[in-house]
């Protein structure tokens, strides 16, 4: 048995099944190299610096369909056994490194989608910041609607899709939460480093290739999850980025936080103006509490990974803990 990992590009020569060589390469190689370190993470807790014969893993290419441009692979599932680190899929621990990485959208951007969208209006009324059981509402509508879908100006779609793929990295996260425990501090932080160069390089295949990258996975007996969406600036974004190696550890006050996206704003140090930030699915309920409290209140003291632009700049933050403040 194996699992599916669908690459779909849409938009530019991919509609017309074609993509530039130079930038599909380049794709494949990365995202390859991330497939296969993390099944080897899955398996002993701990990935090689250089893929060899022998710690290659079996993950196959296959075929493409027409119409648009996809890259399939199938992934060996792994079984339970004693010596195996984590008995899990890749699409939980691609949904794990994406969540860090990726980043979140922002409810004001999602929701001016929504309100944007006059049959989404039309069905539940207008859509305020921070009411996620509508948003959450509005969106089951678009994704079982195509014609909802297919009617939507190109922006808002670009959007609406990656708030569809983070809530589906959520709930695969959620799905197998004891899986998280297995990774420590220093795991993660070797999962980060790993991860982050090798998803910005996925990331050059946007620049004329195609315009969107969707990532649909699929195991046996179960309907497929969309675990990423990207467009051209968002590919962007991650291409011109760089995530720290280590955890800065920094007191912050946040003026903003919405406890289920993750997603916040926060004034710090680092920057003249306030960082947008994002805590990852499987940290949130321990984090919950004290993120909530300090709003608006207490300076509280972080633990994050900051990403920097091209000049060095914080542009945002992954918020892995918060630690108590640091004696005056």
């Amino acid at each position: 048995m194996a699992e599916q990992i669908t690459f779909h590009f849409e938009g530019a020569f991919s509609d017309e099944h074609k993509m530039n060589f130079y930038e599909a390469a380049r794709f494949q190689y990365a995202s390859a190299r991330l497939l296969v370190k993390l099944s080897q993470f899955r398996r002993n807790g701990k990935f090689a610096k250089k893929i060899t014969n022998n710690s290659n893993a079996d993950i196959l290419i296959t075929i493409p369909h027409e119409g648009s441009f996809d890259i399939s692979v199938l992934a060996p599932l792994i079984a339970h056994a004693q010596d195996t680190f984590m008995s899990t899929t890749l699409s939980y621990l691609m949904s794990y490194v994406f969540d860090r990485i990726v980043g979140k959208k922002s409810d004001s951007d999602v929701v001016g989608a929504l309100n944007a969208t006059s049959d989404i209006v039309s069905q539940i009324g207008s859509i305020t910041e921070n009411n996620s059981e509508t948003i959450n509402k509005a969106l089951n509508i678009i994704q079982k609607d195509q014609k909802i879908k297919e009617k939507l100006h190109a922006e808002s779609r670009d959007i609406l899709s990656a708030r569809i793929a983070e809530l589906e990295r959520e709930k695969e996260i959620v799905r197998r939460e004891g899986q998280a425990t297995r990774i420590d501090a220093e795991r993660e932080k070797n999962l980060i480093e790993m991860s982050a160069p090798l998803v910005s390089e996925m990331a050059t295949a946007l620049r004329r290739s195609a315009n969107t990258l969707q990532i649909i996975t699929e195991t046996p007996g179960t309907v497929p999850k969309n675990i990423l969406f990207l467009n051209r600036d968002m590919a962007s974004e991650l291409e011109l980025s760089v995530v720290d190696k280590t955890i800065t550890s920094i007191l912050g006050d946040i003026i903003q936080y919405n406890k289920e996206s993750g997603w916040g704003k926060i004034r710090t140090s680092l920057s003249e103006v306030p960082l947008s930030f994002s805590v990852p699915s499987d940290t949130k309920g321990r984090l919950q509490s004290q993120l909530l409290s300090a709003m608006g209140n207490d300076l509280v003291y972080i633990q994050s990974y900051v990403v920097r632009g091209r000049a060095g700049e914080p542009i945002r933050l992954i918020i892995v803990g918060i630690l108590p403040p640091p004696p005056r």
